[in-house]
């Protein structure tokens, strides 16, 4: 347990967040939750003191100018951020969730309009 960190409850995207900043040399601007004492090695955190960074303040400042950049460059890129894949729409239209006033007379309806369309 010396070498192994405790990544448990941590997102998947904060960890790759933190993983994109040492990529880029940057270790010591990131702030998040990721070098969280609890969320890093014994070694990391004895050895490496990788937890002495760590600032929710300046972890929240930093993740909202992030967001704007990502904004702004969806903004000016020319995919549409509203398009939905083919396949999304078909699996969201076959697993539609039943609505909660659905009465029996309804359900039959709807089976037989189902039998019908196959047919």
């Amino acid at each position: 347990m010396v070498f192994v960190a405790d990544t448990t409850g941590l997102d998947l995207r904060e960890q790759e967040r933190y993983w994109s900043f040492v990529r880029e040399g940057r270790a010591q601007d990131y702030h998040g939750i990721a070098i969280h004492p609890r969320h890093i090695s014994l070694w990391e955190r004895i050895i490496l003191r990788r937890h002495r960074h760590y600032n929710p303040e300046m972890d929240r400042d930093a993740k909202v100018c992030e967001l704007k950049q990502r904004y702004e460059a969806s903004l000016s890129s020319d995919k549409d951020v509203d398009e939905v894949p083919d396949h999304v729409t078909a699996f969201s239209a076959m697993h539609r969730p039943m609505p909660r006033e659905t009465n029996r007379d309804d359900l039959e309806k709807m089976e037989r309009e189902e039998e019908e369309t196959r047919e």
